[in-house]
């Protein structure tokens, strides 16, 4: 493939599909060099890719690998996907929601995607956990359990995989890419109904205008591709969940769908609840949100939302009760930080949450599994001298919580007088 020739047609207008295909076949065959690929994108960046050009490459590079067509044996699955941030767990829940109402979920799990850790290292925590399955063993875990999870060994939309990595690795991961990457493994799974969570703002690589952006791409491109996708818009600005660190993460996920515990700022059983509506009211399975709503909140109140998560962990050789609450292990040590003086949590500053935490789990350039931080207050919440605003965990051999200590104070802006802002968590929902 001539590459340059390439760039000289999209600088002309629209791809036709042909040419699209030269450059996936090029990309699959190694013809092309790392500085080469970079120079296509960045002519897809310059002169735009239209939804058609984004449909044909994932079409394609999902043709690079193989294609598990799960519809043809478990029919209707659901597929939900977070972008913009560093996993949360919330696909945790909706999987585990959707499954007790019937409706069967599908996921592929890989390394290449998340900033510090991301749902497959998340799964691994369950001791024993296992997803190196062929297709024919996940569609029976998909059949029987509700949720089919399979990790990527490189052959699922290889080149896909290969681009976004090359794109990431120079800081080049435009919008295009990004839409490529993930409609290309939808298409190689053969899902029916795809709910995206695309978050922006503070806590997120996306600014809200990108966000739109790409929530609009994403819904028209896996449309054209013949996969129901509905989007919705995050509001990062403020904590989702209220745990950041894998261990954290996977008890207030545990705590939340048993109903054991509320956690003080968590917004995951609200977004969650959204993702799932969108859901339902997609697939035609409630009359209206108030049904969906009700039908959401019975199967976590009645339990059986917490025993589909424990069963499909359990089908999966992983043991739900190896993620255990970090304050009651020995070598994990705990610090709080509190607040100066009386007034209101008028901000808490989401990049430097998630960086400060990052730099903490990351050390001596290893993963401090034990590591991370609970808020244990809320923006708008009014807080008194010496309250506890949260509680941070690490290794007793982790000395980086010292060095980052004064950044984390700075996280919690404290003021006087409470500042009245719009804590809309939900800006669109694109469908």
């Amino acid at each position: 493939m001539n590459y340059k020739s390439f760039i000289e047609s999209k600088k002309k207008g629209e791809l036709t599909e042909e040419k699209i295909k030269q450059f996936v076949s090029a990309l699959a065959a190694d013809e092309l060099s790392e500085k080469q690929i970079l120079e296509i994108v960045k002519a897809f960046d310059k002169y735009g890719c239209t939804n058609q050009e984004v449909y044909f490459m994932a079409k394609h590079m999902a043709d690079s690998g193989v294609n598990l067509n799960l519809q043809k044996e478990i029919g209707f699955c659901v597929d939900k996907q977070s972008i913009g941030t560093v996993s949360d767990g919330i696909t945790l829940i909706v999987m585990s929601v959707l499954a007790s109402l019937d409706i069967k979920c599908v996921k592929v799990l890989s390394d290449s995607y998340g900033i510090h850790d991301n749902l497959l290292s998340k799964l691994k925590s369950f001791r024993g956990f296992n997803a190196l399955l062929t297709r024919e063993e996940m569609v029976e875990k998909a059949k029987h359990h509700g949720v089919g999870f399979i990790e990527n060994q490189g052959n699922i939309a290889p080149v896909a995989d290969k681009l976004y990595k090359i794109c990431k690795e120079n800081d080049m991961l435009i919008e295009p890419i990004i839409s490529v990457s993930i409609i290309a493994q939808k298409i190689a799974t053969g899902i029916s109904l795809l709910v995206l969570d695309v978050k922006s703002g503070e806590g997120s690589v996306i600014a809200p205008d990108s966000a739109t952006v790409l929530a609009d791409r994403l819904v028209q491109v896996g449309n054209l591709a013949g996969i129901k996708t509905v989007a919705v818009i995050t509001d990062f600005n403020w904590p989702i969940s209220a745990s950041v660190g894998v261990g954290l993460e996977l008890q207030e996920i545990k705590d939340t769908l048993s109903n054991a515990k509320e956690y003080s700022g968590s917004n995951m059983l609200k977004l969650a609840k959204e993702m799932v509506t969108c859901v339902l009211l997609s697939c035609d399975k409630a009359a209206g949100r108030s049904k969906a709503s009700d039908m959401f909140d019975e199967v976590i109140k009645n339990g059986k939302a917490y025993e589909k998560f424990c069963s499909v962990i359990d089908a999966y050789n992983g043991n739900p009760a190896s993620v255990n609450r970090i304050e009651k292990l020995i070598d994990t040590a705990v610090s709080y930080i509190t607040a100066d003086f009386d007034g209101y949590v008028n901000n808490i500053n989401m990049k430097k949450l998630y960086d400060s935490i990052r730099f903490v789990i990351s050390n001596k350039g290893e993963f401090d599994n034990s590591a991370g931080i609970v808020l244990m207050c809320a923006e708008g919440e009014k807080v008194q001298a010496g309250q506890k605003l949260a509680k941070v965990f690490y290794s007793h051999d982790n000395n980086r919580y010292f060095k980052t200590a004064k950044t984390l104070f700075e996280v919690f802006e404290i003021a006087k007088d409470k500042v009245v802002k719009n804590n809309n968590l939900f800006i669109k929902v694109v469908i």
